[in-house]
C-alpha cells in the first residue's frame, strides 16, 4: 500500500548492534595496548640507535664541562705567569715589620738594597743572610713581591742588662746582654743614656765574657734581684755587679760608688737571695759603724761583716 513503511527483520537489527559491538571494542583494546607498549617498553627493548645516541649525549655533557674548566685553569695560570713577569724588575720600596728597637731604615739599610736596584737573580734566602747580620736581629723572613716590593720581617734581641768592659787601648766600653746571656752590641756613648734602667754588669778584669757564660747568667740575675728590691736604697743608675775572676775566692761584688762594695761570694740562686736580705735589713737598720764601712762582707752564714780602714765588725 502506498505510504506505508516496509519492515525490517528483527533479527538482522540485532547482528548488526552485535557487530559494531565487537568492532568498538576491538578498537578500543588496540588503544590499550599501544598505550601500555609506550609507557613500559623496556630499554633494552629500544632500538640500538637510540640508545647509542642517548650514550653520546651523555658523554658530552660530562666531557664538555671538563674541557672548559681545564681550558679557563690554564688561561689562569698564564696570566698569573705573564702578571709575575711582567711585573717590576726593580725593587721599588722595603717594607719593614716588627722592629722595636731598630728602625725601618735600619732594617731597610742592612738588606744591601735600595730602590732601582734589579730585583732579578735576587732570592730571599740571601736578603735574610743579610739581615741576620745585624746584630740587634734574632731572626728574620723575607719575601719578593711582583709589585717589586720586599717585606722583611724581623725578630730582635731583647737587652737584658749592660755589661762594663775595659778595651785593649784601656778605653771603657759598654755592652747589651741579651736574654741567653750574650753580649751581642756595643752601645755607643750617644746611646748610653737610653740603656741607663737596665741592671748593669762589670767584668772585673775587663776581658768581654764569652757568649752564654754561665757566670754572666749568675750575675745577670743578682742584678734583677738588687733591682727589685725595695730596701736596696742605692743609686741603681750607678750601681752594678762585678764578675768574679777565675779562681777567685771573693766571689760576686756589689759596688755603688758612692757608698759600699759588698762581698757575695760564690753560692746558688737560694744563697744569693738570703744574703739580699741581709744586706736589705742591714741598710734599713744604719749603725753608726755602716756609715765608716767601705765593705760589706757577706760570705759568712747570718753574719755582715763591716770594714773600714782595716778595722773590721
Amino acid at each position: 500500500m502506498r505510504g506505508r513503511r516496509r519492515g525490517v527483520p528483527a533479527g538482522r537489527n540485532a547482528r548488526q548492534n552485535r557487530l559494531r559491538a565487537r568492532r568498538f571494542e576491538q578498537r578500543l583494546e588496540n588503544v590499550k595496548r599501544a598505550r601500555a607498549k609506550r609507557t613500559h617498553t623496556p630499554l633494552r627493548d629500544r632500538s640500538p640507535q637510540k640508545n647509542q645516541r642517548t650514550g653520546v649525549c651523555r658523554a658530552l655533557l660530562f666531557v664538555f664541562p671538563l674541557l672548559a674548566g681545564t681550558l679557563l685553569a690554564s688561561t689562569a695560570v698564564e696570566g698569573v705567569r705573564a702578571w709575575w713577569s711582567g711585573g717590576p724588575a726593580d725593587v721599588e720600596s722595603i717594607a719593614v715589620l716588627g722592629n722595636a728597637e731598630l728602625s725601618a731604615a735600619d732594617v731597610a739599610a742592612a738588606t744591601g738594597l735600595s730602590q732601582g736596584e734589579p730585583l732579578r737573580g735576587l732570592s730571599e734566602a740571601e736578603i735574610e743572610a743579610r739581615v741576620a747580620r745585624h746584630p740587634w736581629i734574632r731572626g728574620v723572613r723575607a719575601a719578593l713581591l711582583p709589585t717589586g716590593t720586599i717585606v722583611v720581617a724581623v725578630e730582635e734581641r731583647v737587652a737584658r742588662a749592660v755589661l762594663r768592659t775595659r778595651a785593649p787601648t784601656g778605653q771603657e766600653e759598654l755592652y747589651l746582654v741579651d736574654t741567653a746571656c750574650a753580649p751581642f752590641v756595643r752601645v755607643e756613648p750617644v746611646d748610653a743614656e737610653r740603656f741607663q734602667a737596665l741592671p748593669r754588669i762589670a767584668a772585673r778584669s775587663g776581658e768581654l765574657p764569652d757568649a752564654e757564660d754561665p757566670t754572666l747568667c749568675a750575675a745577670v740575675s743578682l742584678a734583677e734581684s738588687v733591682h727589685g728590691s725595695p730596701t736596696a736604697e742605692w743609686d741603681l743608675a750607678n750601681f752594678e755587679v762585678v764578675l768574679p775572676d777565675a779562681g777567685s775566692h771573693e766571689g760576686f761584688r756589689l759596688r755603688e760608688p758612692a757608698r759600699h762594695e759588698v762581698l757575695l761570694g760564690h753560692g746558688t740562686a737560694a744563697e744569693f737571695d738570703d744574703r739580699l736580705d741581709r744586706l736589705g735589713r742591714l741598710l734599713a737598720a744604719r749603725p753608726a759603724q755602716l756609715e765608716r764601712a767601705s765593705t760589706i762582707d757577706l760570705r759568712f752564714a747570718d753574719q755582715a761583716v763591716l770594714r773600714s780602714l782595716g778595722a773590721s765588725r
